[in-house]
C-alpha cells in the first residue's frame, strides 16, 4: 500500500508504543478540524459569503461517515487535508506550480488515485495556452511535474527494487484488490464481512503461478479475467452492487462472520451486525 500512512503510524507506534491508537485518533481529529476549516476557505475563495462558507463547514463537519474515518486507521483524514489544500492553492493566481506538484506526490502516496491531480495540473497549465507564452507554459509543466517526481521517486524505487516491476501507482496491491472485487465468493460476503477475509484462499492461487510477486499477480489477473469472461452478467452485478455500496449512507462492511464452504459454494454463517437493527 501507498507508505505515507503506515509511516504516520509507524512513528506514532515509536513515539508512544502504549498509547499509538489514541495518539492516532486525537492527530486525525485535529487535521478533521482543520479540513472543516478549509472547506470554509475554499468557499470563499470560490466567492461565496461568509454563511454559505458557515453552513458547508458546519455540513462538513456534520459528516457521519467522515467522523468515522476521523477515528479509523486509514488515511481518509490526511488524504482530505492534502486534497483540499490542493484545491486551494489551485485557485491562488498566480497558481504556486512547485506547491501543486508537490501535494499532488503527496497525494500520490497516500492513495494511488492522487496521481491524478497532477494529471489536472498538467491540463490547466496547457489550458492556458491562449493566455500565457509558450515558454511560460513549459516551464510551469516542468516545474509542477518535477516537484511530483521527485517527491514520489524514492518510493517508486522501492516498488521496482522489491518487485522487479515498474509501478505507475504508488501500490503494489492493485492485482489484489481486483481478485477481491471480481470472485466467487463476493457477491456472499459483500457488503456484509470484509473482503480481506478471502485473503487466505487469494494467496493460496496465487502461489499457483510461481513464487515472485510479478508470478503471483499474472496467476490473479488470469483468474479476474476466466471469472468475468464465464459470467458477463455477474460481473455487471457486482460492479453495480459496489456502486451503490459506496453511495450507501452506512459504513460497511455491515459485520462480522465466516465463511463455510461446501459442495464448492461459499456460505456465509454466524453474521453479526454491526448495527442491532440490520
Amino acid at each position: 500500500r501507498p507508505p505515507l500512512y503506515p509511516i504516520f503510524l509507524g512513528a506514532l507506534m515509536a513515539a508512544f508504543p502504549d498509547y499509538w491508537q489514541v495518539a492516532a485518533v486525537l492527530i486525525q481529529g485535529v487535521l478533521g478540524v482543520l479540513c472543516a476549516l478549509l472547506v470554509f476557505m475554499l468557499v470563499r475563495y470560490l466567492g461565496g459569503e461568509r454563511r454559505s462558507a458557515i453552513v458547508a463547514l458546519l455540513l462538513f463537519a456534520a459528516h457521519p461517515l467522515f467522523q468515522l474515518e476521523v477515528v479509523a486507521r486509514r488515511e481518509t483524514v490526511l488524504f482530505t487535508v492534502v486534497l483540499l489544500g490542493y484545491f486551494i492553492l489551485l485557485l491562488r493566481h498566480p497558481r504556486p506550480y512547485l506547491a501543486l506538484g508537490m501535494l499532488a506526490g503527496i497525494a500520490h502516496l497516500l492513495r494511488p488515485n492522487g496521481m491524478l491531480l497532477e494529471f489536472a495540473v498538467l491540463a490547466l497549465a496547457l489550458s492556458e495556452f491562449r493566455n500565457t507564452a509558450k515558454r511560460r507554459i513549459l516551464l510551469n509543466s516542468m516545474i509542477s511535474l518535477a516537484a511530483f517526481l521527485v517527491v514520489i521517486f524514492p518510493w517508486q524505487a522501492t516498488i521496482y527494487r522489491m518487485t522487479g516491476m515498474i509501478q505507475i501507482t504508488s501500490s503494489i496491491t492493485g492485482t489484489q484488490t481486483r481478485w477481491k472485487g471480481h470472485n466467487p465468493y463476493f457477491t456472499t460476503i459483500y457488503p456484509y464481512i470484509d473482503v480481506d477475509y478471502l485473503e487466505p484462499i487469494m494467496y493460496s492461487l496465487a502461489e499457483r503461478g510461481g513464487q515472485t510477486v510479478k508470478q503471483k499477480d499474472a496467476e490473479l489477473d488470469r483468474l479476474v479475467l476466466e471469472y468475468i469472461m464465464e459470467d458477463p452478467a455477474a460481473f455487471l452485478k457486482r460492479t453495480l452492487q459496489k456502486f451503490l455500496v459506496y453511495l450507501a449512507p452506512f459504513p460497511t462492511p455491515l459485520g462480522k462472520g465466516n465463511l463455510m464452504f461446501s459442495e464448492g459454494k461459499a456460505h456465509l454463517v454466524d453474521f453479526e451486525p454491526r448495527n442491532r437493527w440490520l
